[in-house]
């Protein structure tokens, strides 16, 4: 299950990145495709690289010690995809907004009123959940419930006293992930540079007519 789980998250994620390449929101290497299996080739090998470098740095914090290196990593692999939701949610009223002639397969009713309380309901719970995962125990003890925000770091194999330690296997993977983000998206300026803006109704219409469609499949 595991494996059949991160395989999938990776295929997908790896492919978005590639996107992101094409698109100027990264290095253009990344959108690189093998000919041979159609697969984000340079992207991948990337993953490889900065995902076992992680995976050491958390072995090393965690003391070696197994239930705390699974329960640190578990959490960063959970806030990692909460993060990005804090993104997405938003974008549905943001594009009802900005777009509200594009005809949607799916549409949430009530119209744009519809969209804001589906959007920031949404983006609430998962923003609760990154904070939650983040700092295990948050709101623990609140509005007069028992038990100590300490406790939550029972289930991650972690002692009460060992807080800070936790948080560094979290924080300092996080720091590193942003702050590669934005590296990724400073190289990926030439690109946006030699782009051209193309009117979302004339790109619909290109790809009605058989022309070639930026980005994916």
């Amino acid at each position: 299950m595991l494996l059949s789980s991160g395989t999938t998250w990776i295929m997908g994620a790896d492919r978005a990145m590639a996107a992101a390449g094409f698109d100027g929101a990264g290095p253009r290497s990344f959108g690189h495709i093998s000919e041979r299996y159609g697969t984000p080739v340079t992207v991948n090998i990337w993953t490889g690289v900065i995902s076992s470098l992680t995976m050491i740095a958390a072995y090393q914090i965690s003391g070696g010690d197994a239930d705390k290196y699974f329960g640190a990593v578990l959490s960063l692999a959970i806030s990692t995809t909460t993060i990005s939701y804090l993104a997405i949610f938003p974008a549905l009223s943001k594009l009802r907004k900005s777009h509200p002639h594009v005809e949607r397969p799916y549409e949430v009713p009530g119209g744009l009123a519809g969209a804001r309380v589906v959007s920031w309901l949404t983006f609430f719970w998962a923003a609760l959940a990154t904070v939650a995962l983040i700092w295990p125990g948050f709101g623990v003890g609140w509005f007069g419930t028992s038990g100590s925000s300490a406790d939550g770091l029972i289930g991650y194999g972690f002692k009460a006293t060992e807080r800070w330690q936790f948080e560094m296997t979290q924080i300092i993977p996080l720091l590193l992930f942003f702050g590669l983000g934005f590296f990724f998206y400073y190289l990926g300026s030439r690109t946006r540079r030699e782009s051209v803006d193309i009117p979302f109704e004339e790109e619909l219409a290109i790809d009605a007519h058989g022309g070639e469609s930026r980005g994916l499949a």
